[in-house]
């Protein structure tokens, strides 16, 4: 009876695995969650699999090592995880808020539901309204390109989404190729330069003043923060669950293969 539900147990986790991944794209600000919980049904399944009774004593000896090694991952998987996000809490608590009349904003793309901004884009794009009508003088770079299943770049959603709330297209400046925080950062270096500018204030939601911060000391370009929160999406915001993900992938390229920042970070 046991066997015959571990192999049902597996059977499901299996099945369900896929037809999660295939919802990614249904709540574009949940799509890692989506993509997290496939993963997770593959990795759950293999551990059930540890527990069947294999006739085999090798096989039997090497699934019990294979189970503490996979209990002893998830405890690492754990701790590090809660590591990096008391990094990242501790970082948007010592944030000091830009200087006063700061004249360039930075603004960083994120998902576009089609053509429309995600929930975290527009929470930036308050964010950068409300500055920039606070601030008549302040321009502001808008950088993010056209990603999987959106019609438009992200520059131009926010362009257009900000000339809507009553901002001046002259103020505005678009970055359109760019297809990730690294990206961001490079490609509006020059524009932020040709503006004559020697800084900037980065617009972002607060998870991602961390990683957006180490990306702009590291490309050189002497950034200010600007926090936007974060939208609560389920219990946990999957944005933050993602970003463990990329502050330990962007921590290892700086350390380790800084040259692949760009398309991966």
């Amino acid at each position: 009876m046991r066997n015959r539900i571990l192999k049902i147990s597996i059977l499901l986790l299996v099945i369900l695995s896929p037809l999660l991944y295939g919802q990614r794209w249904s709540i574009p600000d949940a799509k890692f969650l989506f993509i997290l919980a496939s993963l997770a049904c593959l990795g759950l399944a293999f551990f059930l699999a540890l527990f069947l009774p294999w006739k085999n004593a090798r096989l039997r000896k090497a699934s019990r090592i294979l189970r503490w090694v996979c209990l002893l991952a998830v405890l690492a998987l754990v701790v590090s995880f809660a590591i990096v996000q008391g990094l990242i809490w501790r970082f948007v608590a010592h944030t000091r808020e830009p200087e006063p009349n700061a004249p360039c904003l930075l603004v960083l793309g994120a998902g576009l539901y089609g053509e429309a901004p995600s929930y975290i884009l527009r929470n930036r794009l308050l964010t950068a309204l409300e500055y920039m009508r606070a601030h008549p003088q302040s321009v502001a770079v808008l950088s993010g390109g056209q990603g999987p299943n959106e019609r438009v770049s992200e520059a131009f959603a926010m362009r257009r989404w900000l000339v809507s709330n009553g901002i001046a297209q002259e103020r505005l400046y678009m970055e359109d190729r760019s297809t990730s925080t690294a990206e961001n950062i490079v490609f509006s270096l020059p524009i932020i330069q040709e503006l004559g500018y020697e800084q900037a204030v980065i617009v972002t939601n607060d998870f991602h003043l961390l990683r957006a911060s180490m990306l702009a000391k590291h490309y050189g370009l002497q950034a200010q923060l600007l926090a936007a929160p974060t939208p609560k999406i389920f219990v946990v915001p999957p944005s933050y669950i993602r970003e463990y993900f990329a502050m330990v992938r962007v921590w290892w390229l700086l350390h380790v293969h800084p040259q692949g920042l760009l398309k991966n970070a």
